[in-house]
């Protein structure tokens, strides 16, 4: 039996949402500092198994991410909350 064991994981946040955000903290929020619903996703780490015998697997850690339509608004409302 293989014990639970916790990963840090890295965060991805694009460019696009950066440019986003300034755009709508310039022309929507203003001053407004309350917290605004985003949404993102989290995917879990894995390894890819190498094809070639001589090479090593390749990590890849566990993510959150953020992208451009990371805004509650701009989401369809059939996400769960």
């Amino acid at each position: 039996m293989s014990l639970v064991q916790f990963v840090t994981f890295s965060s991805a946040v694009e460019a696009s949402f950066w440019h986003n955000l300034s755009t709508r903290k310039i022309d929507l929020y203003k001053l407004d500092d309350a917290p605004q619903k985003l949404v993102g996703y989290y995917t879990t780490g894995h390894f890819l198994q190498s094809q070639n015998s001589t090479e090593a697997n390749i990590a890849v850690p566990a993510r959150l991410c953020l992208g451009t339509g990371a805004f509650y608004e701009d989401n369809d409302e059939s996400f769960s909350r």
